[in-house]
């Protein structure tokens, strides 16, 4: 025994255990230094140990070429790692054993050929699918745009033709939803269903041959399928056109009520009826919903009956498989994706020509009410180009009603007008003419009927009226109107220019119209604006007064150099001043026309070569002032003692 004692003794003697300690430490701290400062080491070789008899693992051991060489005598050589880059030997060795450079050179070649076709074939049919879909979405849009224009026109030719009464009896919302709603599906959403029902139909019936093809029992599949699709459709279709129609009925009402709301603001406030209108608002707003959700909740019952139906269909279908011997393993897969796909296109185009029907009926909706008036010109009983030239009016038993179930408002009128003759037509004393302004329609004495009658804004119920002896209901409505000459009681402007105003089509020089405007006292007033002819005039003429726009409209009268004029009341909302402006133009401008001048103020007709005295309908006088006055029985003298 060498040494023995406690740990600390030995250390404290120094003797073999002190030193062996002393080893084992400082071999663990330069083991510690070099895993703290790593550094790259070539590996000269791995050996695998024998494994342990007490675990039965193998231990390795790693050879970094610093230790000392194993003795020799070994049976087995330890296995070598390799090279860590592949040297062109190798490369050339591969080569070699393939079949040498020619072999490797033509394998290249092909697998360039072989890209370059695949590249090839999708350009050309990336290029041919291009211009395919260009050309039909060109040839698409093109004819949308058509589409559009022409329905939108079409529908406005119709709506300006339309006679008096239409707008009588059509409110605003109706026709404002004709040009928003309905022509917004029709020339917007319409073009797009069909387009897609266009697609959605070929990849359905391609895919039905497809899968038909691959599967033929899938055909007795459709027999059962097809008749359960249509029975659907057909009865969801008669539901679905009376929804439709619904909708654009309550949206009309709705449209209406906010128009008109708006229009009488202030009267509502004034009259405190704010709550009603607002019960009034939230009523056809609900009878507006309800319709829509009508119909979504209709739609949504054929929808779900429409996919239990595409679900069945698929699952039937999944039942077949294509016989492996007769088809490969292209066919397969091409046969499952088409017996997947085609229900979804099924259901697309269900859904498309839904939308489409709905769209359809938008477009059979827009003309629904719609009556046009006579035609504008009848070709073969056009009047000569000089009618009329002398401007003889002839009356024979005229009578009409402004609809067919209200009375009649022309009753049996005949008189004859000489031509260049001025006749002053009036009608009842001022409390009836009061009564007039609350019951028009009712208590109408029948002077501005007549001019309603003369330009055929309502036709006739019975009797004729010969201008220069042709009957006017003879011919056509632009052929009569163009050769009439009216001045309303509210003069009317349009959006432009002072020339638009007074010659809209250029068929006057500046000289003429600088002369129309001398003889009606305006000239002056233009030439200050600035542009003169050029000045703008803006909606409704609103950038003059009344009594501007009057004598503008009055130029515009004279430059037509019409031998018919009709007065409507021209003076009635004009001052004194003006008044006598138009009275004068009267004479010296439209001396060699016949004028029929309607009027409320008797001083303004009192100098025409006859007077004409309506009461109820009918001629109640007609003579020449000076004998109608001197009688102090007749209607005139009292009326014009009433206006004293």
């Amino acid at each position: 025994m060498g040494e023995q004692g406690t740990h600390q003794e030995l250390m404290e003697s120094d003797g073999g255990y002190s030193k062996l300690i002393q080893t084992f430490v400082k071999k663990e701290e330069e083991e510690k230094k070099k895993q703290q400062r790593p550094k790259m080491r070539r590996l000269k070789s791995i050996r695998i140990k024998s494994p342990d008899q007490a675990n039965g693992k193998y231990d390795f051991e790693v050879d970094d070429g610093d230790d000392e060489d194993e003795v020799d005598g070994k049976l087995i050589e330890e296995e070598q790692t390799g090279g860590s880059v592949v040297q062109l030997s190798t490369y050339a060795g591969y080569i070699h054993y393939m079949g040498g450079w020619g072999m490797a050179l033509l394998m290249l070649l092909l697998a360039g050929v072989t890209v370059f076709c695949l590249v090839t074939t999708n350009a050309c049919v990336a290029i041919w699918l291009r211009a395919s879909l260009a050309a039909m979405l060109f040839s698409f849009c093109y004819s949308c745009a058509m589409l559009s224009s022409g329905l939108h026109n079409a529908l406005f030719q119709r709506i300006i033709r339309c006679p008096m009464s239409f707008f009588d009896t059509t409110p605003l919302g109706r026709i404002l939803n004709r040009f928003s709603k309905d022509l917004d599906e029709v020339d917007i959403l319409l073009p797009s269903c069909l387009q897609k029902f266009s697609l959605f139909f070929f990849a359905v019936l391609i895919s039905l041959t497809v899968v038909g093809i691959l599967i033929p029992w899938y055909y007795l599949i459709l027999a059962v399928v097809l008749p359960l699709i249509c029975m659907y459709t057909i009865f969801f279709r008669r539901g679905f056109c009376e929804m439709k129609f619904m909708e654009g009925i309550t949206l009309s009402k709705l449209v209406a009520h906010l128009t008109a709301t708006m229009q009488g603001l202030v009267t509502i406030r004034t009259f405190r009826k704010t709550d009603h209108f607002i019960r009034s608002f939230g009523y056809v707003l609900d009878k507006n919903t309800l319709v829509l959700e009508l119909f979504q909740t209709t739609y949504r019952w054929v929808h779900v009956r429409m996919d239990l139906i595409s679900a069945f269909s698929t699952g039937a279908t999944a039942c077949g498989r294509p016989p492996s011997r007769q088809c490969f393993s292209c066919f397969r897969r091409f046969h499952l994706v088409h017996r997947n796909q085609y229900v979804f296109w099924y259901g697309a185009v269900h859904g498309v020509f839904r939308h489409g029907c709905r769209e359809l009926l938008c477009g059979s909706r827009k003309n629904d009410g719609i009556f046009e008036k006579a035609p504008e010109i009848i070709e073969s009983n056009r009047p000569p180009a000089a009618w009329p030239s002398e401007g003889k009016l002839k009356f024979e038993n005229v009578q009409m009603r402004y609809r067919e179930s209200l009375p009649l408002v022309l009753k049996g009128i005949s008189m004859t007008i000489e031509s260049k003759e001025r006749i002053g037509i009036v009608g009842r004393n001022w409390l009836s003419l009061c009564l007039e302004i609350l019951f028009r329609l009712f208590l109408a004495s029948g002077k501005s009927t007549l001019g309603v009658a003369l330009f055929r804004i309502v036709e006739l119920a019975e009797g004729k009226i010969h201008i220069d002896g042709i009957d006017i209901s003879s011919i056509g409505l632009k052929d009569l109107r163009s050769k009439l000459s009216i001045i309303p009681q509210d003069p009317v402007l349009f959006i432009g220019t002072v020339r638009y105003n007074l010659d809209p089509h250029n068929n006057y020089s500046d000289e003429e119209l600088w002369s129309a405007l001398a003889q009606s006292h305006i000239k002056e007033k233009i030439s200050q604006l600035d542009g003169k002819l050029e000045a703008p005039v803006i909606e409704n003429g609103e950038n003059f007064s009344v009594g501007e726009r009057q004598l503008i409209c009055m130029a515009r009268a004279i430059l037509r150099n019409s031998k018919v004029l009709l007065l409507d009341e021209a003076t009635a909302a004009i001052d004194t001043k003006t008044d006598s402006l138009i009275q004068q133009t009267i004479r010296e401008a439209f001396k060699d026309c016949t004028m029929l001048i309607i009027a409320h103020r008797l001083n303004t007709v009192l100098d025409c070569d006859r007077i004409l005295v309506m009461d109820d309908g009918k001629i109640g006088e007609f003579d020449k002032p000076d004998t109608l006055q001197a009688d102090s029985t007749s209607m005139l003298s009292k009326m014009v003692a009433a206006a004293k």
